[in-house]
């Protein structure tokens, strides 16, 4: 699987592909964040149609969550509006990019904390071997609201509630201005001897981890093998496996990355893992 282009930080809108006037004004925040950064992803990609959307987000839209909260616990004395429900649900944001695309084919969005991502990506992967002309676009979005932050504060203390979006843009054939390439996707548990079995399988040079509590000791891991922590500076959330592939990426294209990467996730027992290589 290929990616075409990613975009992993603040996007700037600006390209042939652009929202319809005032549209972005009529969204809530995380809908405005995906918009913006997927339009950028197609605009950086030059790709001007996709056949389908598969999306991970870990909380969902959650300031509209707590608007539907509102209008249902609130003081009424006529008919409650459906739209704060309507905009609460996860599949919100892909189902608006799809609206707005025009994008007739699969529409899916996965729920999976830290994992959502890595079930993203398998997705995708398993789209585009049955259709590899095909062009698909990925994504991962979660936002941080002042609620939401007291409560996981509350009940987890010492966590640090993030926020972020990290789109991409996928194909299932080789293209002239490719990036990097997934070579390898897996979730399961997975024991440190065999993780060392299949970086040397894959030849991996850098482990880049996305999520570990502050006393966790990372893998036992060869000597030769560089293993980085990667923390998002706004904290914990459930794109940051997405942002940090977006990192991958843009380290393959600057190159200071020239061999196979491995991104780990591990959540209890499980650990998840996505291999890229340089095109």
């Amino acid at each position: 699987m290929f990616i075409r282009g990613a975009i992993s930080e603040d996007a700037e809108m600006g390209g042939s592909l652009a929202l319809p006037p005032g549209a972005d004004r009529r969204m809530a925040k995380i809908q405005r964040a995906t918009c913006h950064s997927m339009y950028a992803a197609l605009n950086k990609t030059g790709t001007t149609a996709i056949d389908a959307i598969f999306a991970a987000t870990a909380l969902g839209c959650l300031e509209d969550t707590e608007c539907f909260l509102d209008e249902i616990t609130g003081p009424s004395t006529s008919l409650r509006s459906p739209l704060p429900f309507m905009r609460s649900t996860h599949n919100t944001m892909a189902g608006q990019l799809a609206l707005l695309l025009k994008v007739h084919g699969p529409n899916i969005t996965y729920s999976q904390s830290l994992f959502g991502f890595h079930a993203v990506l398998l997705n995708a992967l398993l789209h585009l071997e049955e259709e590899p002309s095909h062009t698909v676009a990925a994504f991962a979005a979660d936002e941080r609201t002042e609620l939401a932050t007291a409560l996981v504060q509350t009940n987890i203390p010492g966590t640090v509630l993030g926020e972020g979006v990290a789109s991409f843009i996928l194909g299932g054939t080789a293209k002239t201005g490719d990036v990097a390439r997934i070579t390898r996707l897996e979730q399961r548990i997975i024991t440190d001897v065999e993780l060392e079995k299949i970086m040397e399988e894959e030849q991996i040079g850098s482990v880049f981890c996305s999520q570990w509590t502050a006393d966790a000791e990372f893998p036992k891991l060869s000597s030769k093998t560089v293993v980085e922590r990667y923390d998002p500076a706004t904290g914990n959330h459930g794109a940051q496996t997405a942002l940090a592939l977006g990192k991958v990426v843009d380290r393959i294209a600057s190159p200071s990355i020239t061999g196979p990467c491995m991104i780990l996730d591990q959540v209890g027992d499980r650990r998840g893992i996505i291999v890229v290589a340089p095109c």
